[in-house]
């Protein structure tokens, strides 16, 4: 009789042994499943952190650009003609307050800052 005891010991210590594994493996898969998600996130607020200086410094390069071009644009031979040109009617419109002079005044300082801001 001692032998079946024995072997039903055995067996129990080994159904025991190998649910105790898959526990085991259970535990660390969802574990490692719960570290990744936390990476995961972390990677993602990263990126998104990333993106976002990107944009920054995309917008102040193109602001960089911008003033360039527009300085540019006000040392060269046509924005000073139109620079003259506008300051010229206002000093007239100054002098002589009409219709006319508010008219080119506006008129010539529009084209100006229409050329300084786009180049047309």
């Amino acid at each position: 009789m001692p032998p079946i005891h024995y072997f039903v010991l055995s067996i129990v210590i080994t159904i025991s042994v190998a649910s105790g594994n898959l526990i085991s493996n259970y535990v660390s898969a969802k574990y490692a499943a719960y570290e990744l998600r936390q990476e995961l996130a972390k990677a993602e607020e990263e990126a998104a952190l990333i993106a976002a200086m990107r944009a920054e410094n995309n917008a102040k390069a193109q602001k960089i650009r911008t003033e360039h071009e527009e300085k540019e644009r006000t040392n060269s031979k046509k924005g000073i003609s139109l620079k003259r040109s506008c300051s010229d009617w206002k000093r007239m419109n100054a002098q002589k307050d009409s219709e006319v002079s508010r008219k080119e005044m506006k008129r010539s300082c529009d084209a100006y800052l229409r050329y300084i801001k786009t180049g047309r």
